[in-house]
């Protein structure tokens, strides 16, 4: 979507004959199935290591596949739906970056301000790391394996004898939250004004929201 970022680009684009809904399909899939396709082949890789080995077992390289396409996609979606709100292709990594760790600031902010003002509450704490996308697959999301002591002859060890991956509910609901979030961006691409690139904030309500948070923040800050 870099054209959304320059008036003479998005002016010659958007002056094509192909609609929004095309425009925004063919932009999407393309940045998503690269690194899909990159990860399909790191799955094959792994299987074709497990061939070379002679351990071959699908279930924890299907897992692989699943968790890095699960996480992809929630994080690709947030990502162009972050780009349907600014002009300026600087800022758009800067809004990404803030609003993955948003909720989990402001909940810190808020404790602290609690906890050195209201009396007896002195070690308060709001935990915002629900909405905080990569703090909780950092925590939730976790890998897992058995193992055991074996003897073979005069060669001993620990063997693997399973593995997998735990916290998958949290992959699965992020993914469907992924597809929410590229369905919003979908309808602010249908009315966002070509006009609008260069600007800091494309959509108006969105403006007043932002500037709202930003003084918010900053007060909680100071």
């Amino acid at each position: 979507f870099s054209y959304l970022f320059s008036a003479r680009s998005i002016g010659m684009v958007h002056a094509l004959p192909i609609q929004r809904s095309g425009l925004f399909l063919t932009n999407y899939l393309s940045g998503l199935l690269m690194p899909m396709a990159a990860n399909t082949i790191a799955a094959l890789l792994v299987f074709l290591a497990q061939l070379g080995l002679g351990v071959v077992s699908i279930s924890p390289v299907l897992e692989l596949w699943l968790s890095l396409n699960g996480m992809l996609l929630f994080f690709y979606s947030f990502a162009v739906f972050c780009a349907m709100f600014t002009g300026q292709i600087l800022a758009l990594p800067l809004f990404y970056l803030i609003l993955n760790f948003l909720s989990a600031g402001l909940c810190w902010l808020l404790s602290v301000l609690i906890s050195r003002f209201q009396y007896g509450l002195s070690g308060f704490y709001l935990d915002g790391s629900a909405f905080s996308p990569l703090f909780q697959l950092l925590t939730r999301f976790r890998s897992w394996e058995d193992t055991e002591y074996v003897e073979i002859g005069n060669l001993s060890g620990w063997s693997v004898t399973g593995c997998g991956a735990s916290g998958w509910h949290w992959v699965a609901l992020y993914a469907v939250v992924g597809i929410v979030f590229a369905a919003l961006a979908y309808l602010v691409y249908r009315r966002r004004a070509s006009e609008t690139a260069g600007d800091l904030i494309t959509v108006r309500w969105a403006a007043v929201l932002f500037r709202f948070g930003v003084g918010v923040s900053a007060a909680l800050s100071l």
